[in-house]
This record gives structure tokens, sequence and C-alpha cells, in this order.
């Protein structure tokens, strides 16, 4: 959508596991206004079947993060795909699991919406994968590149700002700059991460 653009990120490393963690340093009324992307490294196919898992926790138990499957390319409205809403984030690590369909070709992000996470408080998400299912998927073909943070750490999140042309296989911010206050967070490899 019109009205988005990146905002600053940093890293943070250690020797134990580790984990991404996206902290929010306004109030936002949208779970969109925020939104914590991964730039796949190839496109999904359209009428193709995946699955998505991760781990995720919060500072504060929250109920209205979401998923869209967007086109960087083309990203407005009608080139998204909402695959709802994950239900409660609790303190502790829970596994989330999002089966779909593709129904559109192109798609080549998907979009964490966490807008609503409040302001100061974090959101952490770990060992992230999404895979291929159903007919000609290869079960070893994993699509998103270091899911569990702990290989490249730091090439891992571009912390460049305004990304036009986000590399791929990286992690990165999109805020909306058309509310007030603008949305500002941090995306960081922390520790420690799900066992």
């Amino acid at each position: 959508a019109s009205g988005y653009d990146d905002a600053s990120k940093s890293i943070e490393q250690s020797a134990a596991t580790h984990a991404l963690r996206a902290t929010k340093r306004t109030q936002n009324n949208n779970n969109y206004d925020v939104q914590a992307v991964y730039q796949l490294g190839q496109n999904l196919t359209n009428g193709a079947t995946y699955e998505l898992t991760f781990y995720v926790k919060a500072d504060e138990a929250i109920n209205n993060v979401g998923i869209f499957l967007k086109k960087h390319a083309q990203d407005n409205n009608q080139n998204q795909q909402d695959l709802g809403n994950i239900g409660n984030v609790t303190t502790q690590w829970t596994q989330k699991t999002v089966s779909f369909t593709a129904n559109q070709s192109g798609f080549d992000m998907i979009a964490f919406n966490i807008g609503t996470v409040p302001n100061g408080k974090s959101i952490y998400f770990d060992k992230v994968s999404l895979r291929r299912t159903g007919n000609n998927a290869n079960p070893n073909e994993e699509l998103i590149t270091n899911g569990d943070f702990e290989d490249n750490i730091n090439n891992f999140i571009s912390n460049e700002l305004n990304i036009k042309n986000p590399p791929s296989n990286t992690w990165w911010l999109k805020t909306n700059t058309s509310v007030n206050p603008s949305p500002q967070c941090t995306l960081e490899i922390v520790t420690p991460g799900h066992e």
C-alpha cells in the first residue's frame, strides 16, 4: 500500500540460541501500520499449497497479529493475500502453523502485521519455516533461509533505510507513514531463542 516506508534496524549477537525481536516505539491502531517482512528468494506459485510454521511470543499477550502474502513490485491491496490472524500470542513460546494455497502468482514477501504490539513492547519469532506441500512438492526445500536466526547473523537483517529493492532472504520493516504518529519499530537478532 502507498504510504509505507522502511524503518531502522539493528543487530544484537550472542553465543546462545537466537530469535528475531521486533520492538515497537509507538502505539498504533492498525496491525498493518508496522510489518515485519521476509523477502523470499523466489516467487510463490499460483495454486500451489504451502505450510508456514514458526514459534512466537511477546512481552505482553496480544491477539491481533495478521499475516499477508505480498508482491514487492506491486505492493497494494489488490496484490496481496490475507492469511488471517495467528490467534493469541502469549509470553511463552508457542508454535503456529498456517496452511494456504497461493491465489496469485508473484508473491515474494511474507508480512507479519505487528502494528498493535504496545509501545515499548516486543514480539519475537523463531524457527520460521515455509515449505511447499501437496503434489510435486520437494519436502526438503526450505523457502526461508536461516529461519532459526543462527547462521550468518551479521548479514541477515537489512540495516538500510527506505528499502526500495530489498535483497532476497532478508528481514526488514515496513511502516505506514500516512498515520500519526508515524510508526517506529526496530528489528534485532537477540538471545535466547526457542530451545
